[in-house]
């Protein structure tokens, strides 16, 4: 099998396995029980609070540990809403308030912004440039008297893409703004600081970085207003209810670890081998689009549009061979349009055969080489014999 989808989801480093193995059978107590083995726990569980917060240059007692970065962004997004109406409760309207974030935001995000509109709450979503970047200056203009939160994506989970954070976060401390990112995609292989960026909220989970999956955390800064979305135990500080698992925060935990000391040498491999397969799918296969910008982008995520072809049927294809690659993330339906690419303006006639490609620690030479003869020998099939470039956009340069 060659993989090629990291941005879906990474396998369990090894080390992170070995980190966790104690946790499910030996130190198996619930660490809230104030006994030996109870305790144990806990501080097991401090350790990776600690190395979490470490990452982001946060404090451990900060991070809030959540099911994934989903449950995250949906208790940054509905809990923020939730705790400003409870202190709007004594007036005699109810208070409508104001969020601002993109178009080509992660689902969980999305719908957790729509369920605030249909609550009655207002929600500019902002559109991308064609390179696939908000601009600080468009969300400028967007805010309003009562807008309380803006929320934007790190990293574009489909495209790639970098936000400028830290000029929004800035932006948004000017405003005296909640300023919520989403570092599902960018957690461990981008540095991050809290206080730099101005982030009030950071969403980041554990599978993207070859933890387990299942684990995840939201990064509160202190005296940010946020109410509880699953209720029952005192938990998380009250925050979030609910037995904490104890092996997947380990996992989580001994995976920033080693993310954060492995980051800077793990991006300069992958950009040289994102640069070197991008030249050789343009020299071999022609007709090859790059979606978003070539420039300001990670180099573990590249989506490809081929001219001439159905997405959907070029994945299947391929995993037939063995080579595992995505459409879009691996959280919208499998054969649904792209909204990202739609959202950045791709012309429908080539969205539909886009093809994300993600790298990671296994990814080398070898199985790049054959997955390029394969995806060579796929498109040349799949093409009609009188197919030729329609030129439906420019090639993208290297």
């Amino acid at each position: 099998m060659i993989y090629l989808d990291y941005a879906a989801t990474t396998p369990v480093d090894e080390r992170v396995f070995e980190a966790m193995r104690p946790y499910f059978c030996d130190i198996f107590a619930n660490p809230s029980s104030k006994h030996r083995c109870g305790r144990k726990a806990a501080a097991a569980v401090h350790e990776a609070r600690e190395k979490v917060g470490k990452l982001v240059g946060a404090r451990g007692k900060n991070v809030i540990f959540t099911g994934g970065a989903s449950e995250a962004s949906n208790l940054a997004i509905k809990g923020i809403a939730d705790a400003l109406e409870c202190q709007s409760e004594d007036g005699e309207d109810e208070e409508v308030f104001h969020f601002i974030t993109s178009e080509f935001e992660h689902k969980a995000s999305l719908e957790a912004m729509k369920t605030l509109e249909e609550r009655g709450h207002e929600v500019t979503f902002l559109r991308p440039n064609e390179d696939g970047f908000i601009d600080t200056k468009s969300v400028a203009a967007a805010i309003r008297p009562n807008t309380v939160m803006i929320s934007l994506i790190h990293v574009n989970n489909e495209i790639g893409t970098i936000s400028p954070i830290d000029e929004i976060g800035a932006l948004a401390k000017e405003h005296g703004i909640v300023f919520h990112v989403d570092a599902t995609q960018s957690f461990g292989k981008l540095p991050i600081d809290f206080d730099r960026d101005g982030i009030d909220l950071l969403s980041l989970s554990a599978h993207k970085i070859y933890g387990p999956k299942g684990i995840g955390a939201l990064v509160v800064r202190d005296g940010v207003p946020l109410k509880c979305q699953i209720s029952g135990g005192s938990q998380e500080g009250g925050i979030r209810a609910g037995t904490l698992n104890v092996p997947g925060i380990v996992g989580l935990g001994e995976a920033a670890q080693i993310a954060g000391d492995e980051m800077e040498q793990e991006w300069d491999r992958l950009e040289e081998m994102e640069q070197d397969f991008l030249q050789i799918v343009r020299d071999r296969i022609g007709g090859v689009h790059l979606q978003g910008s070539h420039r300001n982008k990670v180099p573990w995520i590249t989506n490809i549009c081929f001219e001439g072809c159905d997405g959907g049927e070029l994945r299947d294809a391929l995993g037939k061979k063995e080579i595992c690659v995505s459409r879009s993330s691996a959280c919208s339906k499998s054969n649904a349009a792209s909204h990202v690419l739609a959202a950045i303006g791709c012309p429908e006639e080539l969205s539909g055969s886009a093809i994300r490609f993600s790298f990671g620690r296994r990814s080398n030479y070898e199985r790049l080489e054959q997955a390029v003869k394969a995806l060579e020998e796929v498109v040349t099939k799949m093409r009609r014999p009188s197919y030729s470039s329609s030129s439906l956009l420019p090639a993208s340069p290297a």
